[in-house]
This record gives structure tokens, sequence and C-alpha cells, in this order.
């Protein structure tokens, strides 16, 4: 088993319900496995969100691991017994 601390900013932070959380899962288990745990104990609002319609992952997220910004493609290949943070950050938006 792995234990990963994840962190949640913005909306998704509002979706989840909370800013942190520990979360126990396989330790062969990808990011991608752990983000769609996530999205099955969050509720259809948060899954919606993070997958959409399509049932694809949001394109306008970002992830980071242990500090260190990631591209969505490697949610497939990093496992989680690799992992003490991940962080998922919604789509930034502002201006003037």
């Amino acid at each position: 088993m792995a234990e990963v601390t994840v962190r949640y900013y913005g909306i998704v932070r509002e979706l989840a319900g909370k800013r942190v959380e520990k979360v126990r899962i396989e330790g062969d288990s990808t990011l991608e496995d752990l983000v769609q745990n996530l999205s099955a104990n969050h509720g259809t609002k948060f899954k919606n969100f993070v997958y959409g319609a399509d049932e694809k992952l949001n394109k306008s997220l970002a992830f980071a691991v242990d500090g260190d910004s990631i591209p969505s493609s490697r949610l497939k290949s990093l496992k989680c017994k690799d992992i003490e943070e991940f962080v998922i950050l919604p789509p930034i938006s502002g201006g003037f």
C-alpha cells in the first residue's frame, strides 16, 4: 500500500470538500488510478469536472508531483508508491 497526500486548489478544492487528504492506494497503482479513485469518492460534480461529459481528463487541469509540474500524459506511468504529494490545480483565470 502507498499513502499519497493529495492537495486541491480552487474549484477542485470546493468540489472535493477539503484542501488536503491522505489517500491509501495499492502501491502499483498509477496516478491515473488515483484520479479515478478520487473521482469515484468525491461525487458526480467532482467527477464531471475532472473528466467532463466525454469521460476524458479535463485538459485545462494542471498536476504536480512532489513540487514539480507534470503533464497529464505522465499520470499513466507514475506509480503511487514513488510519490509523497500529488496536487490537482484547476484552470487559472484572471485578468484586468
